[in-house]
């Protein structure tokens, strides 16, 4: 495996055709994305986004806002923008990927931008209807609990609360206060990811995010709750690989390779 602060890189795809950014969800890294790589077809590369604050970068304080994590994130990944390549994340995840592809569209690499996934999150002009990122600690781990996500044994030890609160604080402060009435569009076909049961983003904001798709966007549910990107991973893998070699528009994942002179070649495994 190679890494650069941001980037987690699995071995054997560096020439893929295709590139897959994942962008972790508040207080979660790169880890929650294990197993992607190796579901991945044949000529798709996964590169799990890493920002400051959590696991192998826990000892660099966080960064809290969606803003700040965007342009970090374009500023170590541009190197690897030099193919087509999609951006998926979940809930603060979600809104770095929105952001940044919005960024990218003001530079060359924006046009190799095929695809952009949301996941468990409201669009940027709903304000958030429940914040938590303010309460006191008690309070706080409750609400926690509640969304599910954290596991008890962090919750359960005052120690250990104590030492992932703050980051968690930062992510969700991030989240929380991301609003933007006026955000613009990132011009790239969008598919939206949802859970059923999910009590943080109210099933209605999957179908508002169509005002920011360049096409009908792409709408797939599954049963869970907020943190359905876990619960059903292998489901959310296998949607997320089948958009990516098909969709609506011309600049899906075959007109991307054929703009930039790489071949079209049919998914194969490993």
């Amino acid at each position: 495996m190679t890494s650069t602060d941001w980037l987690i890189r699995g071995p054997g795809r560096t020439e893929a055709r295709l590139r897959l950014f994942l962008f972790p969800f508040a207080g979660g890294g790169a880890s929650i994305y294990r197993g992607w790589a190796e579901a991945a077809p044949g000529d798709v590369e996964v590169i799990r986004v890493q920002p400051p604050g959590r696991e192998n970068r826990a000892a660099e304080p966080a960064l809290d806002s969606v803003e700040a994590l965007a342009k970090g994130f374009i500023g170590a990944a541009l190197p690897a923008m030099d193919r087509p390549f999609a951006l998926f994340g979940h809930s603060l995840g979600s809104m770095v990927a929105f952001r940044a592809a919005a960024l990218l569209r003001e530079r060359p690499q924006g046009a190799r931008l095929c695809r952009l996934f949301v996941s468990g999150a409201r669009p940027p002009h709903l304000p958030d209807p429940e914040p938590i990122h303010g309460l006191p600690d008690p309070a706080f781990r409750e609400a926690l609990r509640a969304r599910g996500g954290t596991p008890d044994a962090i919750l359960d030890d005052a120690g250990m609360f104590s030492f992932f609160a703050p980051t968690l604080r930062r992510d969700l402060r991030a989240a929380e206060t991301w609003f933007d009435p006026d955000a613009p569009a990132p011009g790239v076909p969008l598919v939206v990811l949802n859970g059923r049961g999910d009590r943080v983003v109210k099933a209605e904001s999957a179908g508002v995010w169509a005002r920011y798709a360049s096409t009908e966007p792409g709408l797939h549910e599954f049963d869970g709750g907020h943190f359905f990107v876990q619960a059903r991973g292998a489901e959310v893998r296998e949607a997320v690989f089948a958009e990516l070699s098909r969709g609506p528009g011309p600049r899906d994942y075959s007109a991307c390779r054929s703009a930039t002179g790489i071949p079209s070649a049919s998914p194969g495994g490993g």
